[in-house]
């Protein structure tokens, strides 16, 4: 199974987040800023 659409509201460090996901999807960001809370909602 593949996740190609996400969509967060009022989780943990988001307040809004609408995205699609390719096969290949990179999380880049400076260190503190939720990626790790992100990740989380796959668990």
């Amino acid at each position: 199974m593949q996740i190609a659409h996400i969509k967060l509201k009022n989780r943990l460090d988001f307040r809004k987040v609408d995205i699609d996901l390719s096969a290949s999807s990179y999380l880049i960001s400076p260190n503190a800023s939720g990626k790790s809370n992100f990740l989380d909602v796959f668990r």
